[in-house]
Parts: structure tokens; C-alpha cells; sequence
């Protein structure tokens, strides 16, 4: 992936892996790559203050050696309304989840 995309502020940078978990990088590779995962992580951060969800965030470090921040969801209606609430941020890479 070029990491000048970064740049643009609807880049998808979440990842849904499957129904229930969404993961992004969260070792920046350049200045705007930065911006855009603390761009996101406030975004993240805020969706879930004040909230009583079934499930876990933790920060993971994947084979490819980078950390990534990992949101796995107890249910598929929190994963859903999580995934209603960050679509201009999250890609299923072609997969479909429907």
C-alpha cells in the first residue's frame, strides 16, 4: 500500500476481518499517516465513551510487525451499529458481510 494515500481525510484505514472485528495500523509510516490513525482513533475514542458494549479493544502485534489497534465485538448488532457509525473509515477489502 503507497502511505501517501494517507493523506486524504475518508481514507479507510479500519479493516472489518469478519462480523464481529474491525483492526487498523497503528505504527504510522509517514506524517500524514499519522494524522489520519489519530484522526480516526479520536473518532473511535468518542464512539465509544459512555458506552456498556459486549466486547474488547486491544492493541495486537501482527506477524507483518506492526501493532494494530483490534475492536472485537460481543455481539453483531454492536459490530454492526460500529460499522454504521465508521463507514466512511472502514473497507472490507471486497469481502461481503451481509
Amino acid at each position: 500500500m503507497n502511505y501517501d494515500e494517507w493523506a486524504y481525510p475518508t481514507t479507510k484505514i479500519i479493516v472489518r476481518e469478519d462480523y464481529r472485528i474491525f483492526h487498523y495500523i497503528i505504527d504510522p509510516k509517514s506524517n500524514t499517516h499519522h494524522r489520519c490513525i489519530s484522526k480516526v482513533q479520536n473518532i473511535v475514542d468518542e464512539y465509544f465513551k459512555d458506552k456498556i458494549l459486549d466486547g474488547m479493544r486491544t492493541i495486537e502485534r501482527w506477524p507483518d510487525n506492526n501493532r494494530r489497534y483490534v475492536v472485537k465485538f460481543g455481539t453483531i448488532d454492536d459490530a454492526n451499529m460500529f460499522y454504521i457509525a465508521m463507514a466512511e473509515y472502514i473497507t472490507d477489502e471486497g469481502y461481503n458481510f451481509n
